[in-house]
């Protein structure tokens, strides 16, 4: 098949907001003849499929199952294992400020204090 038919195809997967397919046809298209505006529309189609990827990772009722089991490695003193908790809680649930204080306060009882200060939400 031609660029054009491929890029076509393409286009319609992407009406669809079947992110996966759209970037299939997309590549295959762009083997034949490398067309801006098919590069453009890919990295488009790449974009939001990450963007799915991140709202569909979110979710509240599993950082708090993530944050229970931080709080009981902290309470019996496996602070590292407490810091990967929480981190996946975080990554869970990015609003809930009380998941990075509790990371913080393992970094301090771990001694690691510029850890501790920083700050940072940890998003893809």
């Amino acid at each position: 098949m031609c660029q054009r038919s491929l890029s076509r195809k393409g286009n319609v997967y992407f009406k669809q907001k079947k992110w996966a397919d759209a970037i299939k046809w997309f590549d295959k298209s762009l083997t034949d003849h490398r067309n801006q505006a098919v590069i453009k529309k890919r990295s488009e189609a790449e974009k939001n499929l990450k963007e799915e990827e991140k709202l569909a990772y979110l979710d509240p009722e599993k950082s708090l199952e993530e944050k229970e089991k931080g709080n009981e490695a902290f309470k019996k003193g496996d602070y590292s294992g407490a810091v990967k908790h929480y981190t996946e809680a975080i990554r869970r649930n990015p609003d809930d400020a009380r998941l990075y204080s509790n990371r913080a306060a393992c970094y301090t009882k771990l001694l690691a204090f510029p850890l501790g200060l920083k700050v940072r939400r940890t998003r893809w």
